[in-house]
């Protein structure tokens, strides 16, 4: 069985956040039979890109049975108690794919970006 997902719409280049068009998109996808929603993280973007927990949680909410991902996550900026909790707490099991498995990106991270949060 092939088992198929899509990805969530998390930029909005022309206005604000369209939070009921999110809702709408996943509804529909699941209803298509889409067996998983995916979002990511991106921290080097210069498009804002909607935060992938926080989104996931937002999307537990509004489906029922689809299963939820992130593709791209990066661990070491979250606290890892608080992201065992939130991706564990519920019947939509999340998946994580963390981005960085490595410490030369790591580092990377850590003089680019860190400095500037």
């Amino acid at each position: 069985k092939i088992s198929w997902g899509i990805s969530v719409p998390e930029v909005f280049f022309d206005g604000p956040i369209d939070m009921p068009l999110i809702e709408r998109w996943s509804k529909g996808a699941e209803a298509l039979g889409y067996e998983s929603l995916w979002t990511q993280e991106a921290v080097t973007r210069t498009v804002p890109i909607l935060e992938p927990v926080t989104l996931l949680c937002y999307l537990a909410a509004v489906t029922e049975r689809v299963r939820l991902g992130t593709s791209v996550i990066v661990p070491p900026l979250r606290n890892p108690i608080r992201l065992a909790k939130v991706t564990q707490s519920g019947a939509q099991m999340v998946l994580l794919n963390p981005a960085f498995d490595d410490m030369e990106h790591l580092e990377i991270l850590a003089q680019e970006v860190i400095p500037n949060i």
